[in-house]
């Protein structure tokens, strides 16, 4: 198990808002694996590579690792790393986890150096926080780093997440929406490709992008087959700030020759 953090983020006024929320609670979704974690957990050939991105906290990744797979953990938070160093360094005192684990500090661009290819990839509540143009970067960069056929496993913020009190839906240059009624609100949040919406209380830094079916295969389509996605109230802890409405997607890689070898 490696002991030092590697890498670093660009993104520093994200880093420091990931930082702060890991320092209020080092576990906000607790210490058991995510519906995504679970699901691949079931399928997994043993002693496989996994990808366990945004595991700040490291319930996921130990998990895979308890289960005998090797782990890079990464996610753009020293602190909500160094709580999943805590929680895997003390599966290993106990001897019930031996696999290794790999810790790195920052995103996708932290690995590009290791050339290494994994079996799955889970990714937790992360895609939300990325615009349109990252976010497709962020599954084709997933794609690239997937052995063909490796599975991809991830929960994101669904258009079910909108609360009229605490959000204002907007278009893609900021501009308030409007509507006639509660019908065409409801319609308008369904259909379509993802919505965007900004917190009343934080208009510059509270931007939410929540998706519809529609929107993740979409996203999806040019380089993975979907094989089950489904809606749910996502609620990890008793603390109700961790309860979120999600799609969570289940998928492998396609066998893409548009996907260029290595980075």
């Amino acid at each position: 198990m490696n002991n030092k953090l590697r890498g670093t983020t660009s993104a520093q006024a994200k880093q420091q808002l990931v930082n702060n929320f890991y320092r209020k609670n080092p576990y906000p979704w607790g210490k058991e694996p995510s519906l995504c974690a679970v699901w691949l957990l079931d399928r997994l050939s043993p002693s496989s590579l996994v990808l366990d991105y945004g595991g700040g906290g490291g319930r996921c990744s130990y998990a895979f690792a308890r289960a005998g797979h090797n782990v890079v953990c990464v996610d753009v938070s020293h602190t909500g790393l160094k709580a999943a160093q805590t929680l895997l360094f003390d599966g290993r005192n106990r001897g019930i986890v031996t696999a290794n684990v790999d810790f790195v500090c920052g995103d996708f661009d932290a690995l590009r150096e290791d050339g290494k290819k994994f079996d799955a990839i889970n990714v937790h509540r992360v895609l939300q926080a990325l615009k349109p143009n990252p976010r497709k970067e962020f599954i084709r960069t997933a794609a690239n780093l997937l052995k063909p056929g490796g599975y991809l496993s991830l929960s994101i913020t669904s258009t079910y997440e909108f609360d009229p009190e605490i959000m204002i839906l907007i278009d893609k240059k900021g501009k308030p929406l409007e509507f006639a009624d509660s019908a065409s609100l409801k319609a308008y949040l369904i259909n379509g490709n993802e919505k965007f919406a900004r917190f009343k209380d934080a208009p510059r830094n509270g931007l939410i992008m929540m998706q519809t079916k529609a929107s993740i295969r979409s996203l999806l389509k040019e380089h993975f087959d979907i094989i089950d996605m489904y809606h749910t109230e996502d609620f990890p802890t008793n603390d109700p700030e961790t309860k979120m409405n999600v799609y969570v997607v289940h998928a492998f890689r396609k066998q893409d020759s548009s996907l260029r070898p290595g980075f």
